[in-house]
Protein backbone atom coordinates (compact mmCIF):
# COMPACT_ATOMS: atom_id res chain seq x y z
CA UNK A 1 0.00 0.00 0.00
CA UNK A 2 1.74 3.42 -1.26
CA UNK A 3 0.05 7.05 0.37
CA UNK A 4 1.61 8.74 -2.72
CA UNK A 5 2.70 12.83 -2.27
CA UNK A 6 0.53 15.75 -2.10
CA UNK A 7 2.42 16.91 -5.55
CA UNK A 8 0.27 20.40 -6.20
CA UNK A 9 1.36 21.44 -2.99
CA UNK A 10 5.22 20.01 -3.05
CA UNK A 11 5.07 22.19 -6.87
CA UNK A 12 3.80 25.06 -5.35
CA UNK A 13 6.79 25.06 -2.49
CA UNK A 14 9.31 24.20 -4.67
CA UNK A 15 8.08 27.53 -7.13
CA UNK A 16 7.53 30.09 -4.63
CA UNK A 17 11.02 28.26 -3.26
CA UNK A 18 12.52 29.54 -6.28
CA UNK A 19 10.42 32.75 -6.41
CA UNK A 20 11.76 33.99 -2.78
CA UNK A 21 15.15 32.58 -3.78
CA UNK A 22 16.01 35.42 -6.86
CA UNK A 23 13.86 38.03 -4.66
CA UNK A 24 16.19 37.52 -1.94
CA UNK A 25 18.98 38.11 -4.66
CA UNK A 26 17.46 41.06 -5.84
CA UNK A 27 16.94 42.54 -2.71
CA UNK A 28 20.26 42.37 -1.06
CA UNK A 29 21.63 43.34 -4.09
CA UNK A 30 20.15 46.62 -4.46
CA UNK A 31 21.93 49.64 -2.85
CA UNK A 32 19.26 50.74 -0.54
CA UNK A 33 20.29 47.42 2.27
CA UNK A 34 16.91 46.36 3.10
CA UNK A 35 18.13 43.82 4.84
CA UNK A 36 15.12 43.42 7.03
CA UNK A 37 12.72 42.40 4.10
CA UNK A 38 15.94 40.00 3.15
CA UNK A 39 16.01 38.30 6.24
CA UNK A 40 12.36 37.77 6.32
CA UNK A 41 12.74 36.50 2.47
CA UNK A 42 15.93 34.05 3.68
CA UNK A 43 13.15 33.18 6.70
CA UNK A 44 10.36 31.80 4.11
CA UNK A 45 12.89 30.11 2.42
CA UNK A 46 14.07 27.93 5.02
CA UNK A 47 10.87 26.92 5.95
CA UNK A 48 9.99 25.90 2.67
CA UNK A 49 13.09 24.16 2.24
CA UNK A 50 12.41 22.16 5.19
CA UNK A 51 9.06 21.12 3.83
CA UNK A 52 10.67 20.34 0.64
CA UNK A 53 13.45 18.25 2.44
CA UNK A 54 10.04 16.37 4.41
CA UNK A 55 8.90 12.66 3.86
CA UNK A 56 6.85 12.87 0.61
CA UNK A 57 5.74 9.24 0.07
CA UNK A 58 4.89 6.04 2.57
CA UNK A 59 4.65 3.04 1.52
CA UNK A 60 3.18 0.20 3.86
CA UNK A 61 4.80 -3.34 3.37
CA UNK A 62 2.20 -5.71 4.86
CA UNK A 63 4.28 -8.42 3.94
CA UNK A 64 7.41 -7.66 6.22
CA UNK A 65 5.71 -5.70 8.39
CA UNK A 66 7.83 -2.40 7.32
CA UNK A 67 6.74 0.75 6.80
CA UNK A 68 9.39 2.53 4.14
CA UNK A 69 9.11 6.61 4.61
CA UNK A 70 10.69 8.65 1.33
CA UNK A 71 11.93 12.08 0.73
CA UNK A 72 13.64 14.42 -0.97
CA UNK A 73 17.06 13.59 0.73
CA UNK A 74 16.27 10.48 2.97
CA UNK A 75 14.61 7.33 2.72
CA UNK A 76 13.96 5.30 6.38
CA UNK A 77 12.80 1.63 6.84
CA UNK A 78 10.81 1.22 10.23
CA UNK A 79 9.90 -2.15 11.22
CA UNK A 80 6.48 -1.99 13.29
CA UNK A 81 8.11 -3.55 16.45
CA UNK A 82 10.25 -0.74 16.57
CA UNK A 83 7.29 1.94 16.69
CA UNK A 84 6.56 2.89 20.54
CA UNK A 85 3.14 5.14 19.65
CA UNK A 86 1.72 7.47 17.38
CA UNK A 87 -0.32 10.60 17.46
CA UNK A 88 -2.13 12.71 15.48
CA UNK A 89 -1.58 16.52 14.67
CA UNK A 90 -3.75 18.91 13.48
CA UNK A 91 -2.61 22.68 11.99
CA UNK A 92 -5.31 25.15 11.35
CA UNK A 93 -4.55 27.99 9.00
CA UNK A 94 -7.12 30.52 7.53
CA UNK A 95 -7.67 28.74 4.35
CA UNK A 96 -7.51 24.91 5.54
CA UNK A 97 -7.10 22.17 8.27
CA UNK A 98 -4.33 19.96 7.58
CA UNK A 99 -3.64 16.51 9.75
CA UNK A 100 -0.58 14.81 10.49
CA UNK A 101 1.41 12.10 12.72
CA UNK A 102 4.29 12.17 14.47
CA UNK A 103 5.66 8.22 15.10
CA UNK A 104 7.47 7.34 18.01
CA UNK A 105 10.51 4.93 17.73
CA UNK A 106 12.25 2.99 20.43
CA UNK A 107 15.54 4.71 20.00
CA UNK A 108 13.49 7.81 20.85
CA UNK A 109 13.34 9.60 17.48
CA UNK A 110 10.07 11.11 16.07
CA UNK A 111 9.13 10.75 12.69
CA UNK A 112 6.89 13.40 11.66
CA UNK A 113 4.23 12.85 8.68
CA UNK A 114 2.43 16.04 7.21
CA UNK A 115 -1.11 15.90 5.33
CA UNK A 116 0.89 18.94 3.27
CA UNK A 117 3.28 16.47 1.59
CA UNK A 118 0.90 12.79 1.67
CA UNK A 119 -2.36 12.14 0.71
CA UNK A 120 -4.62 9.58 2.76
CA UNK A 121 -2.68 9.96 6.02
CA UNK A 122 -5.39 8.06 7.97
CA UNK A 123 -4.81 5.20 5.84
CA UNK A 124 -1.44 5.11 7.47
CA UNK A 125 -3.31 5.99 11.61
CA UNK A 126 -6.15 2.98 10.52
CA UNK A 127 -2.19 0.56 9.48
CA UNK A 128 -1.28 1.40 12.99
CA UNK A 129 -4.57 1.06 14.69
CA UNK A 130 -4.78 -2.78 13.29
CA UNK A 131 -1.59 -3.26 14.38
CA UNK A 132 -2.00 -2.08 17.56
CA UNK A 133 0.04 0.39 17.83
CA UNK A 134 -0.71 2.67 20.78
CA UNK A 135 -2.44 5.93 20.33
CA UNK A 136 -1.57 8.76 22.16
CA UNK A 137 -4.37 11.01 20.95
CA UNK A 138 -3.84 14.33 19.25
CA UNK A 139 -1.70 16.76 20.08
CA UNK A 140 -0.96 20.38 17.57
CA UNK A 141 1.28 20.02 14.95
CA UNK A 142 4.98 21.10 16.20
CA UNK A 143 6.77 23.25 14.13
CA UNK A 144 7.91 23.79 11.45
CA UNK A 145 4.92 22.47 9.13
CA UNK A 146 6.89 19.96 7.32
Amino acid sequence: MVLYPNKLNLFFSFISLIIFLSLLILILSDPPYNYFVGLLFLFYFSLTSLRLAGFWKVKINEELNEVHFFGLFSNKAVQIEDIISFKSTVHNNAFKTWSGVLITLKNKKTIHLAGQNIFNIEILQQYLKEKMIPYNGETSMPFPYT
